[in-house]
């Protein structure tokens, strides 16, 4: 039986913590070990990690998903390494058992739990399914809900540079075009946290670009009224959020025009040559740095 750590990000979340932890102690199949990562907390957050068993990794730098997870990856002893937020409940206590149960399978890297009902590529996500389907605004694996095969981290670190919510999608689009499987699987889950801005989200959507760009893997395709369905409750979400400001709303209109244009005639398969397995790690451009930055 593979062993299993649990590692988890916090940083003032004693409100939060200790409905997580009593999930991962009520699980059938308790992660053999616990790996705190602290980013700088302040309230009681340190002693509830500590209280539940946990050994604490101390951050003192600036927050990037990327360099945290990182540094708690390399503080973990077990083969498989579960990942959660500090305000994601796993409501499900045979949740690990299962999660463990996907790495049986030696070409699996990564499991997760599943957020939508979304069955495009399926279940059992490989190279030949996500070229198929393409990449969609929302990863195929979360470090906020997922397990990882630790050799395959050792393989390929997260890679710092990347936008907040980046870091798993482009690891796990890598992995599979790579070779590897990943799983999702549909388990109930609690998020004790409100959903993503929307500037956030606009984010996310940039990074989408930025991954199929450089894996020369399609967007998923939602058909011309699907998508401007979905570009017209994008576009009226980030102009809420701007509010009144009329140079913040221009701002926002003008930079997705720009999104938009730098972005399609990259994304047309025949101006892309195809990518071999194994390629060097890509290093972020300067027109990627401006997209994240905005």
């Amino acid at each position: 039986m593979a062993t299993i750590s649990a590692l988890v990000r916090f940083r003032d979340d004693a409100d939060t913590l200790p409905a997580v932890l009593a999930a991962l102690r009520a699980q059938k199949r308790v992660p053999d070990e616990l790996i705190g990562v602290d980013t700088g907390s302040r309230d009681d957050s340190t002693a509830l990690v500590r209280g539940a068993g946990g050994q604490i990794v101390p951050w003192e730098h600036r927050y990037e998903p990327a360099a945290v997870l990182n540094a708690g990856l390399a503080a973990c002893q077990g083969e498989l390494v579960l990942i959660c937020s500090s305000h994601t409940v796993l409501q499900d206590p045979g949740t690990v058992a299962d999660l463990a149960a996907c790495f049986e399978d030696p070409e699996v890297v990564a499991a997760s739990l599943a957020w939508d009902d979304k069955p495009d590529p399926g279940t059992r996500i490989h190279a030949e399914a996500l070229r198929r389907a393409g990449l969609r605004f929302g990863s195929y694996y979360s470090n906020s809900m997922g397990m990882l095969r630790r050799s395959a981290w050792e393989r390929r670190p997260f890679v710092t540079g990347w936008p907040h919510a980046a870091e798993d999608y482009r690891w796990v689009v890598e992995e599979v075009l790579d070779g590897g499987v990943v799983h999702r699987l549909r388990r109930p889950f609690g998020w004790l946290r409100d959903d993503k801005p929307w500037p956030e989200t606009y984010r996310v959507a940039c990074m989408v670009f930025s991954v199929a760009s450089r894996s020369r893997v399609p967007l998923h395709w939602k058909g011309v009224r699907g998508s401007l369905g979905a570009l017209r409750r994008a576009l009226g979400g980030v102009l809420r959020s701007a509010g009144r400001d009329a140079r913040s709303r221009r701002d926002v209109v003008v930079h997705s025009a720009r999104i938009v244009a730098r972005w399609t005639w990259r994304l047309h398969p025949a101006r892309q040559p195809a990518v071999s397995p194994g390629s060097a790690p890509h290093q972020v451009t300067s027109s990627e740095s401006e997209v994240h930055a905005r």
